[in-house]
């Protein structure tokens, strides 16, 4: 594994995680699952089983890089790679691309979302040792998919064709955040997987996607990579970034080429937190269902409850079934498992009372 690399994406505001999770401090750097440990660096620990540490790099934006310096203090500058003006993960993927271009042009890359949980890590090596070795011998995108328990309309969808070349399937097509009849629809139909976020890939098939399907930002990045490595690299970087496209790595570059995209099932247990309910469903439950996380909650006929709070705090809870109880210290929600979608929707009709500095 000496010249496979780990990009770990942490960038993210994960807003629907509020109001745990804030632009100051969003999900990554949490510890949602009451495990000690945040999801970025459980993310780390999860790769550093088999990959060397060196290796493992971050891609996070100026605002967070004290937040991921302070939890994984033994990185070094160079493994710590910053975007210095948002501009959404198609600008964050290529700009990582092109310093492991550097350090390495000849190596092979998993890209990871920082905020994934996975519980099953030795089959996840198993899969991802398999992925390394098929994107070896092909210049293809390798991502893995999740089998669908539900239909669930908050997720991305590959639908695959059983194929010959391996681990890795032929993809049909890519579908978005369905309809609930839709996503039911796709569910029964047994051909699609959840989209995860991860990828393993060698260096060059990416450089040569991006200098296919996004050749002004691939030509933006290419013109000035001489800069990476020298002193004048954030300088240089800051100006790339602030004229490139803003757009996602899976719009700008996925999408646009199903025919040199692989799926894979992942067969370890993957979730993404991206909802409450997600939350919920990984964490330790009591023998009711009551996802507790706080030293002195006292829960009386309570049933199916994610409960969040600070340790310090006292709550009783009484007669609650199926609810979010979150405090982030300056905000408390409280609202219907059920009905968190609505959430940011009365967040956004709220901001005539000026609640910006709660987010």
């Amino acid at each position: 594994m000496q010249r496979t690399y780990v990009v770990i994406l942490a960038g993210g505001t994960g807003s629907r995680l509020w109001p745990a999770s804030k632009a100051a401090k969003p999900k990554q750097f949490l510890d949602l699952l009451g495990l000690g440990q945040s999801m970025l660096q459980l993310t780390y620990q999860r790769f550093a089983k088999f990959i060397p540490e060196k290796n493992i790099h971050i891609v996070t934006n100026r605002l967070y890089t004290k937040i991921v310096k302070e939890q994984l203090p033994f990185l070094s500058a160079e493994q710590i790679i910053t975007e210095p003006v948002k501009k959404n993960t198609g600008a964050a993927v290529a700009y990582a691309m092109f310093k492991l271009k550097h350090l390495d042009p000849g190596c092979t890359v998993i890209l990871s979302p920082g905020d994934n949980m996975v519980f099953d890590l030795d089959n996840f090596q198993v899969a991802m040792e398999q992925a390394i070795a098929f994107v070896r011998k092909q210049d293809v995108l390798l991502t893995f998919g999740k089998k669908p328990h539900q239909p669930d309309t908050t997720t991305g969808y590959i639908q695959y064709v059983n194929s010959a070349e391996g681990v890795g399937h032929k993809v049909k097509t890519f579908l978005d955040k369905p309809t609930a009849e839709l996503a039911n629809t796709l569910f029964r139909s047994g051909e699609f997987l959840q989209y995860t976020g991860t990828f393993v890939w060698k260096l060059e098939a990416i450089l040569k996607a991006y200098r296919e399907v996004m050749p002004d930002l691939y030509e933006a990045f290419s013109e000035n990579e001489s800069a990476i490595g020298t002193p004048d690299e954030s300088k240089v970087m800051e100006k790339v970034f602030s004229f490139v496209e803003n757009v996602s790595f899976r719009a700008g570059v996925v999408y646009k080429l199903p025919e040199k995209v692989r799926v894979m099932q992942a067969n370890y247990q993957w979730t993404d937190l991206t909802y409450w309910e997600e939350v919920w469903k990984a964490h330790e439950k009591d023998y009711v269902g009551n996802a507790v996380s706080g030293r002195d909650v006292l829960m009386y006929d309570s049933s199916n409850c994610l409960v969040q709070v600070p340790r310090e705090k006292l709550v009783i809870i009484k007669d609650l079934e199926d609810y979010i109880v979150v405090d982030s210290g300056d905000v408390l929600l409280i609202c219907p498992i059920a009905k968190e979608g609505e959430v940011k929707s009365i967040l956004a009709a709220s901001r005539k009372i000026k609640i910006e500095k709660y987010l």
